[in-house]
């Protein structure tokens, strides 16, 4: 997110890397992605971007990593934590 940062982008989107075909568990993926999104905002409390997560809805198991990704982002990143 320093990229983009430094180029001044406010909205940025990341795939679920590695849960897929590499398979990396997903709950240690969600992890992993929430975890450098989360230092990056508290280290730049004054930098506003909006971040999504892109998971496949049409994959067998899609459903599954927008749940557990939901559950680990309420536990990590409070609404009331979240940049608007």
């Amino acid at each position: 997110m320093a990229i983009c940062q430094g180029n001044g982008i406010r909205s940025v989107v990341f795939p679920l890397i590695s849960a897929g075909i590499f398979g990396c568990p997903v709950k240690d993926a969600w992890e992993q992605a929430i975890y450098a999104c989360k230092n990056f905002m508290n280290a730049n409390p004054d930098y506003k971007i909006r971040i999504l997560f892109a998971i496949p809805a049409k994959s067998a198991d899609g459903r599954k990593k927008f749940d557990v990704g939901n559950e680990i982002l309420a536990r990590e990143l409070p609404a009331s934590d979240a940049h608007p």
